[in-house]
């Protein structure tokens, strides 16, 4: 059997042995309710508190609150239902959200009678300028879109869309998921003019459970859950100082560490595979994306039978979001940027353990995989 190559990190990451090592030791120490007023509690707020603090900083969100939830699905679903809960509602997501977004925009539209819009992409997954401009003209109620998509990689001009509507006097609520944004130069220049960001904690080498939303103090948000009213009356329910004490250490570690080298790597990623097998596609080539996610069009094979090969080759990748693994056809992302049904589709996202050899590995892994069982293109 060969040695694994994992390359899903955009599914998730494995999270630092320091955080893990933080984590248990919050947890055995810092044990008491930190909303108790005796003197554990006390101490469990003040490390809460110190965790917030730091990761507001880490993220130059000087004019947003944190909020620690469970991950990005919890914040995600929570900021498709802060409009007014009314008919005549606008609400306005873009055509390659998450699911969790998605679902939840349709959820809430179907419930409150709001008027949901779908904020088109071109081919390369990049958004419709001309579409980004009636936007600005006609400002929705609710706005979403991510930092940069999960599927593909694409980055989304989210801090210039929130300059844009503040300029234009919008009154819109905007939501941005950056679940995949965590690294120097790729999160938001600028949160200006965005009301909400969301983040996983083990996308960046965290723990899963644990997630940040962040809201900017102007912006009146109701509570998701109701009960003892913590995190200021936002979200009930006793917050767990462990992981949000390991989340901000992932957080700053990863921004630490995701570094040049790391960033080299989605380069050697792409030529190697340009090189090894020039009938591949780079979905979304030529938009700006990150470098950590790629994913490829290959002809003559399905995308799931592609995953469970390379499986068996030793290599992890997948087909999409693995929120959506096992389903067969073309994603909404893909459906969206017109993809080539006909082709089969995988995604390639290394993390901080993946070192160069791996990479060179994988793409050798990958071509003889493909050049083995491809059915002949006609």
């Amino acid at each position: 059997m060969p040695e694994v190559i994992y390359l899903d990190a955009a599914a998730s990451t494995p999270p630092f042995p320091e955080v893990l090592q933080r984590y248990v030791a919050i947890g055995a120490e810092i044990f008491a309710n930190p909303a108790s007023g005796h003197g554990l509690g006390k101490a469990a707020h003040l490390t809460l508190e110190k965790a917030r603090g730091e990761a507001l900083e880490l993220l130059g969100a000087d004019h947003h609150r944190l909020v620690f939830t469970s991950g990005a699905t919890e914040g995600n679903n929570w900021m498709m239902q802060v409009a007014p809960q009314r008919p005549g509602v606008r609400v306005v997501i873009s055509a390659v959200e998450h699911a969790s977004v998605r679902r939840a925009a349709q959820a809430a539209a179907a419930r409150f009678g709001w008027a949901l819009e779908i904020l088109p992409v071109r081919r390369d997954g990049t958004l419709d300028p001309e579409a980004v401009d009636r936007l600005i003209a006609e400002p929705p109620d609710l706005l979403s879109v991510m930092a940069v998509n999960n599927e593909t990689g694409v980055r989304y001009p989210v801090s210039e869309l929130g300059r844009r509507l503040k300029e234009a006097g919008a009154k819109t609520f905007f939501h941005v998921d950056a679940v995949h944004a965590v690294a120097r130069g790729f999160w938001p220049e600028s949160l200006d003019g965005i009301s909400a960001l969301t983040l996983s904690s083990h996308k960046f080498h965290g723990i899963k459970g644990g997630g940040m939303l962040l809201v900017d103090r102007a912006s009146l948000i109701g509570p998701l859950l109701y009960g003892g009213e913590q995190e200021d009356g936002l979200r009930s329910g006793t917050v767990s100082v462990p992981a949000a004490v390991a989340s901000t250490l992932a957080l700053r570690l990863a921004l630490e560490r995701r570094d040049a080298a790391f960033l080299d790597l989605g380069r050697r990623l792409r030529e190697g595979i340009a090189a090894a097998l020039p009938q591949v596609e780079i979905v979304g080539a030529g938009a700006p994306c990150v470098p950590w996610i790629c994913m490829v069009s290959v002809p003559g094979m399905r995308g799931d039978a592609l995953v469970r090969m390379l499986d068996a080759a030793g290599v992890e990748v997948s087909s999409g979001s693995a929120c959506a693994s096992g389903r067969q056809g073309l994603s909404p992302t893909l459906s969206a940027m017109m993809a080539d049904f006909r082709r089969g589709y995988v995604r390639f996202s290394y993390h901080l353990g993946t070192t160069a050899a791996d990479i060179d590995e994988a793409v050798a892994r990958f071509a003889h995989v493909v050049d083995k069982y491809a059915l002949p293109s006609r």
